[in-house]
């Protein structure tokens, strides 16, 4: 069993300052594949993933086009 952090996060904007992106829900399947909703709730982003093609700390790089948001956010699950 491992543990997985994962964050989404937007590039970098004008001013070199990064965006956290906040993960709504994350869901496990079958074929070893975790399921991610992130972005706002009236603007969700949905996005499927092979949890064993990510590293250990793993930050996605995501286009935004929302106000910035003032908190970290992230998620860590385990995986096994």
């Amino acid at each position: 069993m491992s543990v997985i952090f994962l964050q989404v996060a937007s590039s970098k904007d004008a001013a070199g300052k990064v965006i956290p992106i906040p993960i709504l829900s994350a869901r496990f399947s079958r074929g070893r594949k975790v399921h991610l909703v992130h972005g706002s709730h009236t603007k969700p982003a949905f996005e499927t993933l092979e949890y064993d093609k990510l590293e250990k700390s793993q930050t996605l790089v995501r286009d935004v086009e929302s106000a910035p948001l003032a908190k970290d956010y992230g998620i860590k699950f385990m995986v096994g």
